[in-house]
């Protein structure tokens, strides 16, 4: 068997299964065009390994954790633009307040919070969240201007996030003054 007929005789026999699979592993509502990329990569990886993967003695298996993995790495990259849209300012409505228009008042409640912020995550933390979270920067742009990496960001990010679960109030009412939702 040559390597074309090898091709189309595993994608005959596996694509409606790697499909479901896909849905399964994504759920019912995943869109279908995800779920076709997600498919169409697992066989293009196949097309490129084909000459270990044909003297396989399982390729149905290596498929299905292709697929697996893909989903799986799909999700995370989903769930993480949701954190981050949950912790960030994506929403056009949202506006830094300009200088000078919080009271005095206010302004005090606010370095009030800001300084609550700082001991819960630490100040350098505290700049970092903040940075990402009401400046919106990005994870890689915080990695270049802080000299870190942009896994160790996220996971510095995901643990700030962690803390601030416990005390809401003290990032909401800094979010919520620094956008001038008194």
């Amino acid at each position: 068997m040559n390597e074309q007929e090898w091709f189309e005789s595993i994608y005959g026999e596996h694509a409606d299964y790697l499909f479901r699979l896909g849905r399964h592993l994504l759920g019912s509502g995943a869109d279908e065009g995800t779920l076709y990329d997600l498919m169409q990569e697992a066989f293009m990886d196949a097309w490129v390994k084909r000459a270990q993967l044909m003297e396989h003695p399982n390729i149905g298996g290596w498929l299905t954790l292709s697929i697996k993995n893909r989903a799986q790495a799909y999700q995370r990259k989903t769930n993480r633009r949701g954190m981050r849209h949950a912790f960030s300012l994506d929403e056009e409505e949202a506006r830094p307040v300009a200088a000078g228009e919080m009271t005095p008042e206010q302004e005090a409640l606010l370095q009030d919070r800001v300084a609550a912020l700082s001991d819960l995550l630490g100040e350098e933390n505290a700049r970092l969240f903040l940075a990402y979270a009401v400046e919106g920067y990005t994870a890689r742009e915080l990695g270049r201007k802080w000299g870190l990496s942009e896994d160790c960001v996220w996971m510095r990010i995901s643990r700030m996030k962690k803390k601030l679960v416990a005390h809401p109030e003290i990032f909401y009412a800094v979010l919520a003054m620094t956008l001038g939702l008194r």
